[in-house]
């Protein structure tokens, strides 16, 4: 009955848009690292999504990024730094007891991007998601991922641990931390943020947090509106929290 949109937070759901659904989640995002690096980014991304039916959706994400880099070299580039297209596909719907609801998603990076962030190869982008209610407004999700830069055939490992929880009617929050590990080197992060449901096609939202790893201090704030729309023709859909 009402849009379920992968904002905010790193971690998306395992849950479709619903058949015949057209959702758009768009964001800001500035970032800050400094230490042994000094780079300032922002970046201005899109998710578009299309429920074929309650079970799968195909997927894009653009991403167009600014970055002034300050140290160890100075350098400035912008441009579109990411391009994946791919899909989404729910395998168990409901959480019941141990049994999380459960699907995969899977994007490959594409190389049509400006030269100055374009990769050797198309490389995947994979996810196991989950998420497991707690209560009847309560829900722990999970996202566990091979990541591969389309540069190296050595892959990053990912993952993604999220509380999210009602503030308000309308209003809810998150609690989140999440990671990487490649070649022996672990990163770690956590953010936190607040959506606001503004009609039952439209959300608000906005997070910020970071992390300090090897030497660098990273942290970010983020905004963005997610809104979906019915394609002509399609049917109706009531939708399961």
């Amino acid at each position: 009955p009402t849009i379920r949109a992968g904002r905010p937070g790193h971690a998306i759901g395992p849950y479709m848009v619903g058949t015949g659904y057209l959702q758009v989640q768009s964001g800001l995002d500035l970032e800050s690292q400094n230490g042994r690096s000094q780079q300032r980014s922002e970046s201005f991304n899109h998710v578009l999504r299309y429920g074929l039916d309650e079970k799968f959706e195909i997927n894009s994400y653009l991403n167009w990024q600014k970055d002034r880099t300050r140290k160890p070299d100075k350098e400035d580039r912008a441009g579109l730094s990411d391009f994946q297209l791919g899909f989404r596909f729910n395998i168990n719907e409901k959480s019941e007891g141990f049994i999380p609801g459960f699907g995969i998603q899977t994007r490959f990076k594409l190389t049509n991007v400006d030269n100055d962030y374009k990769s050797h190869d198309i490389a995947p982008v994979i996810l196991f998601v989950t998420n497991h209610s707690l209560s009847e407004s309560i829900s722990l999700g999970t996202n566990w991922g091979i990541n591969y830069s389309g540069n190296s055939t050595q892959p990053k490992y990912t993952y993604v641990a999220i509380l999210s929880f009602p503030v308000h009617e309308r209003l809810s929050a998150f609690v989140e931390t999440y990671g990487n590990s490649q070649s022996e080197v672990v990163s770690v992060f956590a953010d936190t943020g607040l959506a606001w449901l503004a009609t039952k096609d439209i959300q608000l939202d906005i997070y910020g947090g970071g992390g300090n790893n090897h030497g660098i201090s990273d942290i970010f704030i983020s905004t963005g509106i997610s809104w979906r729309v019915q394609t002509m023709g399609s049917r109706r859909v009531v939708g399961v929290h």
